[in-house]
């Protein structure tokens, strides 16, 4: 093997273990062998280890080389020059610390109409923690129409794991004011679940409430009848619940 297959082979296992993009790694290894080359013309020896040392101990210096040469944080900032109700159309922040206000927000923490990041406020929010006017989504999810999420919290409707509304919710627990639906589900005026409370509760396996309808007795539009019965101004929209969801 010459010494030019030596060192592009030394190079290659030193590089190999080191999470450089393709494009960084071929100037790594450009400027290492010319390195290897330099030291061979000042010395004579055309051992890589002994020019540069064991592979090792190389790629975990360049390997912490790397780590020091990242940022703790990408210090990326954008603002558009459009603007509109005095706020930039687009503003996305990713410093750390930094907050993102725009019509359209993105970053760990975003305050926008349209909100996306870690912490996301706004109309439309979307993220870990999200709070939106009209839909939030994310693993912790407010909205004031609609939100969906792990926790789910909303004025009129939630779905998720856990889900807690006003007015609709549904979800593994469901908890409303209104209507709740799924595998516990404990709403003021109609429950359906698995286990479920309310005052109509519908329910496979235990139910508890003024009016107790086991789902496995009836069809759909036999249990729509028997609801009206002890309901009789039944909106549309509970009847499609119904419908719908069993």
């Amino acid at each position: 093997m010459s010494s030019n297959k030596s060192f592009e082979h030394y190079v290659e296992q030193v590089v190999s273990v080191i999470p450089y993009s393709q494009k960084k790694a071929t100037i790594i290894k450009k400027n290492l062998i010319k390195t290897l080359e330099e030291k061979t013309a000042q010395t004579g020896e055309k051992d890589p280890i002994k020019l540069m040392g064991p592979i090792e101990e190389v790629s975990k210096k360049l390997r912490n080389e790397l780590l020091e040469n990242i940022p703790l944080n990408n210090p990326f900032e954008y603002k558009s020059k459009t603007t509109l109700l005095g706020l930039p159309l687009v503003h996305i922040n990713r410093r750390y610390g930094g907050v993102a206000k725009g019509i359209i927000a993105i970053g760990s923490v975003s305050v926008g109409v349209i909100a996306l990041g870690g912490v996301s406020i706004g109309i439309l929010a979307f993220g870990g923690l999200s709070i939106g006017l009209i839909l939030a989504l994310g693993g912790i999810a407010a909205g004031g129409v609609l939100s969906m999420g792990g926790l789910a919290l909303s004025l009129l409707y939630a779905f998720g794991g856990a889900a807690i509304s006003l007015s609709l919710s549904f979800g593994g627990f469901a908890l409303s004011n209104n209507i709740a639906v799924g595998g516990y589900a404990s709403g003021k005026e109609l429950a359906i679940g698995s286990v479920a409370k309310g005052r109509i509760c519908i329910f496979n396996q235990s139910g508890t409430g003024d009016h107790l309808f086991n789902l496995y007795e009836y069809t759909r539009e036999e249990l729509i009848r028997a609801v009206q019965s002890v309901k009789p101004d039944i909106s549309d929209f509970m009847k499609n619940i119904i419908r719908n969801f069993l």
